[in-house]
């Protein structure tokens, strides 16, 4: 069974004073998201739509690209279950190291799975490339116009790129306008890390229509729930709101590398 990641604090029945299990941005303020649930609870006794509309509409709008290229997913990690059911039994090759559940995933739909350390020793005879951009948990990033170039040239491989965390960097990363084009390039996206809603569980793939029809055909009915899809609606209308100080996270992210960094130091013996 896999158990899965994240924080297991349910387990200690106590506060939990610092939590480093989930890499989601701190200190947002959630109280106008509550008191939108707090009227929206009586909704609950109905059925979500199926396929999560009008969530849909919402991302399709934001990123300005037809709805039959988005599948929502109850967080990333159910698009990534999903891809690899839609394509059981390939051969996968993983860039490592990374994130677990690309590897778990293909093994319980029955994939042949390798592991690679460099872009440049992708397996001819792979089907599918998984790698994170930012990568989780090294926050390396691939460039763009390198991922372009092998999608390109690897016309016959299908490159699935998680940027759960594409929110918490500068530096440019595939667009969903840009691969629509592409009919062997999928990208998967969190709003929960964006958004630091980790216990809602929203997530969405964005790829060719060929290729969100396929891995669609695999989903199961009402896997987003009534109150998940009602928030993903408020936080797309009330995004700004919820706009990351990226500058500054990144500088104190580079602060606390330093002082870490001269921590280790003091305590290395030579």
């Amino acid at each position: 069974m896999v158990i899965g990641h994240g924080n297991d604090k349910y387990k200690y029945g106590k506060e939990i004073l610092h939590d480093f299990s989930s890499n989601i941005p701190g200190g947002m303020d959630h109280s106008g998201l509550f008191a939108f649930l707090q009227e929206k609870l009586p909704s609950i006794t109905d059925y979500p739509n199926p396929t999560a509309s009008p969530l849909d509409e919402y991302i399709a709008k934001r990123l300005s690209i037809p709805q039959n290229t988005i599948c929502i997913s109850n967080g990333a990690t159910e698009g990534i279950y999903l891809i690899a059911q839609a394509f059981r039994g390939c051969r996968s090759c993983v860039l490592m190291p990374t994130f677990s559940e690309y590897a778990d995933a293909c093994r319980m739909h029955g994939h042949s799975v390798n592991s690679i350390f460099s872009l440049n020793d992708i397996p001819n005879d792979s089907h599918l490339i998984w790698l994170c951009n930012p990568n989780n948990p090294t926050g390396t990033i691939q460039e763009k116009n390198l991922l372009i170039k092998l999608i390109k040239e690897n016309h016959n491989k299908i490159f699935i790129i998680d940027q759960s965390y594409e929110c918490l960097t500068e530096q440019p990363v595939l667009q969903a306008n840009e691969i629509l084009n592409y009919e062997n390039v999928i990208l998967i996206h969190s709003l929960t890390k964006e958004f630091a809603i980790p216990g809602l569980r929203l997530g969405y793939l964005t790829a060719n229509p060929m290729l969100i029809k396929r891995i669609g055909e695999e989903r199961m009915p009402w896997s987003v729930n009534q109150l998940a899809i009602q928030a993903g609606c408020y936080l797309l209308q009330h995004e700004q709101e919820y706009k990351l100080n990226l500058h500054y996270i990144l500088q104190e992210k580079d602060k606390l590398t330093n002082e870490l960094q001269e921590l280790a130091g003091k305590f290395y013996i030579r």
